[in-house]
């Protein structure tokens, strides 16, 4: 493959997975608003929920989310009882959060929607494209995010 094919095909790639990412973005922010809900808290509720036990600080950071912002959401769900804050047994400092039960029956109420919105949207893959594709994306994430934790620690300069 020529440099400047695949040049042209890099920046294809680049500008659909840009128009994906909206896409998708927007198709799960209306979900969320028509729940009542606004993305950037369900997308933390489940961010939490993937990563239980996290602190403020580590949620703050891993969300690049100013803890302002953070603490609003935060508090917020506490009120709707879907997490909860424990302060940590050896460091009162450090306060670790949680999802409750309520919380977890909310992400699965959710998340159903989501995948059966998803289902509809991918129906244009046959089964055999679907699982490919589903293979390559956990390449490339798994690529990416290793690259990603490289450079946030110094040992990758691009």
């Amino acid at each position: 493959m020529e440099n400047i094919e695949r040049e042209d095909l890099l920046q294809d790639f680049k500008t659909k997975l840009l128009r994906l990412n909206s896409n998708f973005k927007f198709l799960c922010g209306h979900v969320a608003n028509n729940n009542g809900y606004s993305l950037n808290y369900l997308n933390l509720l489940y961010f939490i929920s993937e990563n239980e036990g996290m602190t403020l600080a580590g949620l703050a950071e891993s969300l690049d989310m100013d803890k302002g912002n953070l603490s609003r959401l935060l508090n917020e769900q506490i009120r709707e009882g879907f997490v909860e804050k424990k302060m940590d047994k050896e460091d009162n400092r450090r306060i670790h959060v949680f999802v409750t039960e309520v919380g977890r029956e909310k992400i699965k109420e959710l998340n159903k929607i989501c995948i059966t919105n998803l289902d509809y949207l991918l129906k244009i893959l046959p089964d055999e494209e679907f699982t490919n594709f589903i293979s390559t994306l956990t390449k490339l994430d798994n690529h990416f995010g290793d690259r990603t934790k490289e450079i946030k620690e110094g040992e990758l300069q691009v």
